[in-house]
């Protein structure tokens, strides 16, 4: 207390404080807008890994005899199309695995390649990496580099993942992917199709969507790195 006079004494005045209900009120409403901001955030991410990438252009009907990849005349050929430096191909390559198992049974089992797209002038360390690494432990997968992705472009791919299945003639079979999603691993419309091409049963379908990375805006934006 001070002294004002005498005899006088007055209490100092302590600084107003928040009534705890309004305090409250601003706690619960920073949660609320965090909490939308971690929905808004979900959705955003769910959208992008559901979204496919820009519809290929139409693939070779047959297998062209002067491809630079070669096919074998009376077994299928199975051809993935990836970017090493997309995340998205991991998922991809796995599920590649998970075929490649599933073909033990077939009498004729298909040839399998992975071309890998290197743009011009990458260096070296372009193609050392997860996926080349994931790769390379894949039995029976044979993997080939496509310099500029010109391979690719001939197929009409567009995404990273794309898979085409020839037919023992050399006829297409299937064109898309065999992801679910971007990055997702997991059963796929893509996988059954080509299962069932394979084994002769009804087929569900002829193309899928391909979830990855864009081939050609990658491809570009390495060209421009000197």
């Amino acid at each position: 207390m001070r002294v004002l006079g005498r005899g006088v004494y007055r209490r100092p005045e302590e600084p107003p404080r928040l009534r705890p209900r309004l305090r409250n009120g601003w706690i619960y409403m920073l949660i609320g807008l965090w909490g939308t901001a971690v929905s808004a955030g979900t959705i955003q991410l769910w959208r992008y890994q559901l979204t496919p990438g820009v519809e290929p252009a139409s693939a070779q009907a047959r297998w062209p005899a002067d491809a630079s990849v070669p096919s074998h005349p009376g077994r299928p050929t199975l051809l993935m199309i990836a970017h090493p430096q997309c995340s998205c191909t991991r998922a991809s390559l796995n599920e590649l695995r998970r075929l490649i198992v599933r073909f033990g049974e077939l009498k004729t089992p298909p040839v399998v390649y992975l071309s890998v797209i290197v743009p011009e002038g990458a260096g070296p360390g372009w193609t050392d990496g997860p996926v080349l690494r994931n790769a390379a432990t894949i039995r029976g997968l044979n993997v080939v580099l496509d310099p500029g992705g010109r391979f690719a472009e001939r197929f009409g791919a567009t995404t990273s993942g794309h898979v085409l299945l020839y037919g023992a003639d050399g006829s297409l079979l299937f064109s898309g992917g065999i992801t679910a999603a971007r990055a997702h691993e997991g059963d796929a419309g893509g996988q059954e199709a080509i299962v069932a091409a394979l084994y002769g049963r009804t087929r569900v379908a002829e193309s899928t969507p391909v979830f990855g990375c864009a081939l050609q805006s990658r491809a570009a934006l390495m060209r421009r790195v000197p």
